[in-house]
């Protein structure tokens, strides 16, 4: 054969469509096809803020928008729906999707619902609503966890038909201390409808600075986010985490409102399990352990030892005996957190100053306490850095050139060189007599 004309009939051939062919079974039931395989999660989470002015006739587009977009968080402001089984806001989400939303109940049917918040969340990441600090009046929020970012995701909106109002930002300052608290990722968002595109309105002045108090900052370009040329969408974060890709679309094209869109590093944090074997003492019927010591070997006068090997293993088996049937041995699972090779007594000091002051503003609820927990909250995490990095510097400065010894040395910190061993069961440990000890009172006549 012509050697152009069979590279003419490989091009064609490959630019056929492929045709499957799906053999039936004896009993004529058609194989059904293999699965859809779940997108992978990468090391970016991709969210997305829309506005959306009402979702009842564009629910075909947002789900659209969130499918082709491979957004894994996509937040609604706006949806104007008054329950959470409206049918256009559940068709919002694409298959594989799940919904938490907060809606703005009505009072009336006639009236229209310029409220309600939602967010659209991919199955693939683990997520749970959270109940929110306080109901604040100024505003809608709605609070909710994502464990594979180890972040808390706040939608805000406030109704743009209202002034900004000194009780706004008395709220929203109560609302960002509590969550300025959190050891994860914090992200804010949503419709603020505060003009920050202007620097020297007294309202974007406050909000600035309320940001900067709690160390939190406004990723948000000011550009036009609003067909009338204003920046009313927003997006916090702390200062240290990182927002990448960010892009704001022009207003116009699904509502009025820019459809934004960020990614967020994921963070993850594999959690530490230690399998313990542990006994229920607390349950422990006292009578009837009572009764049956009594009627044990062990408080028989007549058969009491002769050498103290025998009183030992007496007291052993005895007590053995009795701890396995009244408390036999369980095994749990016991998260525990990750250890910090450069945590010392200053950090453990600051720590338990943290834990006081935070029981105490939980007890009182006072403005002066909460006060003082977050500023102490902020100087134990500032001492934590310092001594993270201090730690790290030393450690690198003395392995420099030897770069066995330096992952040799980091293996060994971050526990990679141990091998899990499940905790032995004692049973003639202190820890255990002391426990059998306190169930025992004194009018109990016993040679021990």
């Amino acid at each position: 054969m012509d050697r152009n004309l069979q590279c003419r009939l490989l091009r064609w051939r490959a630019s056929q469509p492929v045709f499957t062919f799906v053999r039936k079974s004896a009993d004529r039931r058609v194989a059904q096809p293999a699965a859809t395989k779940r997108r992978p999660p990468s090391s970016l989470l991709r969210f997305g803020l829309l506005n959306a002015q009402s979702v009842g006739n564009k629910h075909t587009a947002i789900s659209d928008v969130i499918g082709a977009g491979e957004y894994d968080v996509f937040l609604l402001t706006e949806t104007w729906h008054t329950a959470s089984t409206d049918v256009a806001l559940t068709r919002c989400a694409p298959p594989g999707f799940s919904i938490i939303d907060e809606p703005r109940p009505s009072k009336t049917t006639s009236a229209t619902n310029h409220g309600g918040i939602t967010a659209v969340i991919n199955d693939h990441l683990t997520y749970r609503p959270l109940t929110p600090p306080f109901k604040p009046r100024s505003f809608e929020s709605t609070c909710f966890s994502v464990s594979s970012l180890s972040a808390t995701i706040v939608i805000l909106l406030r109704p743009g038909s209202n002034a900004v109002t000194s009780e706004f930002f008395v709220e929203l300052t109560k609302y960002l201390e509590s969550l300025a608290l959190y050891k994860c990722q914090i992200v804010i968002t949503g419709d603020f409808n505060i003009h920050v595109e202007a620097t020297d309105d007294s309202a974007t002045k406050q909000l600035h600075d309320i940001l900067d108090s709690i160390h939190c900052t406004q990723h948000i370009p000011l550009t036009e986010t609003h067909t009338r040329g204003s920046t009313l969408d927003l997006l916090i974060t702390k200062s240290d985490q990182l927002v990448e890709d960010l892009q704001v679309d022009p207003p116009g094209i699904l509502s009025d409102h820019s459809l934004i869109s960020w990614r967020v590093p994921i963070q993850r944090q594999p959690s530490i399990v230690q399998q313990r074997e542990v006994r229920s003492w607390a349950r422990v019927n006292r009578d009837e352990f009572r009764a049956a010591l009594l009627s044990s070997e062990l408080c028989d006068p007549k058969r009491r030892p002769d050498t103290a090997e025998d009183f030992f293993e007496m007291y052993h088996s005895t007590l053995q005996s009795l701890a396995d049937r009244f408390a036999p041995v369980r095994k749990i699972k016991q998260r525990c957190q990750r250890l910090a090779p450069w945590m010392d007594n200053e950090c453990r000091r600051q720590r338990r100053q943290s834990r006081r002051l935070e029981r105490r503003y939980r007890r009182t609820l006072s403005t002066a306490d909460r006060q003082a927990c977050v500023a102490q909250e902020r100087a134990r995490h500032q001492v934590y850095r310092q001594k993270e990095r201090a730690y790290w510097s030393a450690e690198i400065s003395l392995q420099t050139g030897q770069p066995r010894k330096m992952w040799r040395t980091l293996n060994t910190i971050l526990g990679r060189n141990q091998s899990s061993r499940l905790p032995r069961n004692c049973l003639l440990n202190s820890s255990l007599i002391s426990s059998m000890r306190r169930l025992r009172r004194p009018s109990i006549n016993c040679w021990w």
